[in-house]
């Protein structure tokens, strides 16, 4: 049974969808009516929060109106005979973050009815504009050096320190050894014939006397006596 000319009535949308974008961006809100059993005679499109506010009216045969707040930042695509209907909203602040919902009008001999769209959009306007490719390269050049210097000093410091643990301690140099040999040698002044005992003199001189092929020996290797040799007595020879 249709339903009442006189009784107008909304249908509550079936999801919402949610969307982000920065400062001075675009969205895309494709708007698609849940009943498309009559005839479409116009289109709303409107900010439910914070504040209801009206962005878009569209009458059949008529030129897009939007409000004040989007003047020039609205463009419209599609057919209203379809019920699908497709805006733009360009150049976005943060004050046009907020609820947004679709409403077909069917038109009716006494009241129109609003039919809801299937969709509607969160839209939420983040506070900085992304980052350029140009900074993040820049950014990963700094942290990539960063890195590798940090490396480098790690690697010469560990190296440094085996080095030390591994090098073998060093063996200390024997010291000179000096022989005094002041005492040996006789002094310039011949004051070391004066310092001799007169009874040493006279026992060298004895030894010298009663044994002189012993002196002989000591002072002439090549000269020796032979074992067993006699001397020959003045006057005779030996048979």
């Amino acid at each position: 049974m249709p339903p009442s000319p006189l009784k107008s009535f909304q249908k509550a949308s079936q999801n919402i969808q949610y969307l982000s974008t920065h400062k001075g961006g675009s969205v895309d809100l494709f708007c698609d009516s849940e009943d498309k059993s009559q005839l479409a005679v116009g289109f709303y499109l409107k900010r439910k929060c914070p504040v209801e506010t009206e962005v878009l009216f569209i009458l059949e045969g008529e030129k897009p109106v939007p409000s004040p707040s989007f003047m020039g930042r609205t463009e419209i695509h599609g057919d209203m005979s379809t019920h699908q209907i497709n805006v733009t909203v360009s150049s976005l602040s943060h004050n046009d973050s907020g609820l947004y919902a679709c409403e077909f009008i069917i038109g009716m001999e006494l009241k129109e009815i609003h039919v809801k769209g299937r969709t509607d959009y969160l839209l939420f306007l983040e506070a900085d504009s992304p980052c350029s490719c140009a900074g993040y390269s820049f950014l990963l050049y700094i942290i990539s050096g960063a890195t590798a210097l940090f490396l480098l000093l790690t690697f010469g410091l560990g190296a440094a320190l085996c080095s030390k643990a591994c090098r073998p301690s060093k063996v200390p140099k024997p010291l000179p050894i000096y022989e005094d040999m002041t005492a040996a040698r006789p002094p310039k002044d011949g004051s070391f014939h004066h310092h001799l005992d007169p009874l040493h003199l006279e026992e060298v001189d004895t030894v010298i006397y009663d044994k002189p092929y012993e002196k002989l020996s000591q002072e002439n290797h090549y000269v020796a006596p032979r074992r067993g040799s006699r001397v020959p007595e003045d006057g005779g020879t030996q048979a």
